[in-house]
């Protein structure tokens, strides 16, 4: 699927994509044969601008952003498509141009930082570690000043610095892997579920963080995750992954009012909400083998508004207004899903008339509250 990740809603006229993926593919090859973590992905993100990616484990979430990095390792390798960051060309780039543009031109929040940082070296020298290498004019006390300015950026005392990595709490240590990412001032960041090990106090605080500096700093990030609720509270757009393909792509407000993607649509609807206590609308069935993927669709195993088409033929991106794309056959029907959901929700009132009365309670895109 190919989309333009903004709509260019906010974006002045002429403005080029500060990450340009282009049919970006990666595969992996093992005895039971080769199977595609990622298949034909495109988008395009502007500066400042905020792109989520979302989907089941085993969407290719995580294989994208090692992609971007171009740390995949055998037996996976990109196999097609190409990534550009401004107007350098990484799938292009040999192993020593990528290791000068990693960190300075695209950075990487990980997933699990306690695995990220090397235990036994303190904090001062993994950050050094990357200013000389990048930077190799910069004396000694530039250095020193460096480490403590990112540090103070991420709301760490300087101090820190002289800690190893088990003497931090989880959410300290996050905050070190942010600053090691931001060190450089890349023109994006990849921040790859960020607070998954995180209570939900120090998840708000690492995400204002985050979004803080990319404010200041300017830069587009790609938020990877399973919450669709931070989600809506930190990005602009989003885009919906499913085995290996981008279902849904568009701006996360139209994506919550009227996703065009059952997947979609069903992920929305799985969170919790006030008008329906003690309901929990789970997503039937698992994500197919990518090794036996089904012919056709390959939702459509799951899906409750499967037609005989979707058995048959792959569907294709249909664009809808305001850069916002979905793949999927119900498009071409007339009145989409959305007129199969209000169908299904008028069936649902004539059954249970007082269910109706207290309202569908469905999740939309808060912001109140949200991270900023």
């Amino acid at each position: 699927m190919s989309a333009d990740s903004t709509g260019r809603s906010g974006v002045a006229s002429g403005t080029k994509p500060v990450l340009s993926v282009k049919d970006l593919c990666v595969d992996y090859y093992t005895d039971a044969g080769r199977l595609r973590a990622c298949d034909n992905v495109s988008f395009n993100l502007y500066p400042g601008q905020r792109l989520g990616l979302v989907g089941e484990s085993g969407s290719g979430k995580s294989t994208i952003a090692l992609a971007l990095m171009r740390m995949i390792k055998p037996p996976g390798r990109i196999s097609g498509g190409r990534v550009m960051v401004g107007d350098d060309d990484l799938t292009a780039m040999s192993d020593n141009e990528m290791r000068s543009a990693r960190m300075r031109l695209i950075g990487m929040v990980p997933q699990a930082a306690m695995s990220a940082l090397n235990p036994v070296i303190r904090i001062r020298a993994q950050i050094q570690d990357v200013l000389q290498v990048h930077e190799p004019n910069l004396t000694y006390s530039q250095v020193q000043a460096r480490i403590i300015e990112v540090l103070e950026a991420v709301e760490l005392r300087p101090e820190v610095a002289n800690l190893y990595p088990h003497e931090l709490s989880g959410g300290m240590k996050q905050r070190v892997c942010i600053a090691i990412a931001v060190a450089l001032r890349p023109k994006v960041i990849i921040a790859d579920e960020p607070t998954s090990a995180l209570d939900v106090i120090v998840q708000r605080q690492v995400m204002e963080t985050i979004g803080r500096l990319q404010r200041e700093m300017n830069i587009a990030v790609v938020l990877i995750g399973h919450d669709m609720g931070l989600m809506a509270q930190f990005v602009d757009h989003l885009a919906v992954m499913y085995a290996g393909k981008l279902a849904e792509i568009g701006p996360t407000p139209t994506l919550f009012a009227k996703p065009n993607h059952p997947y979609t649509h069903m992920l929305i609807s799985s969170l919790p909400t006030l008008g329906q206590k003690g309901v929990f609308r789970g997503i039937p069935g698992i994500t197919p083998s990518l090794l036996a993927l089904p012919t056709g669709c390959y939702f459509r195993t799951r899906c409750p508004y499967v037609m005989d088409v979707c058995s048959s033929e792959a569907p294709t991106q249909v664009a809808f207004d305001g850069g916002h794309v979905a793949s999927c056959h119900l498009s071409s029907v007339p009145g989409g899903l959305t007129g199969r959901v209000e169908a299904e929700r008028d069936a649902e009132a004539r059954l249970n008339p007082a269910n109706a009365e207290k309202g569908t309670g469905e999740a939309g895109p808060n912001k109140t509250g949200g991270f900023s």
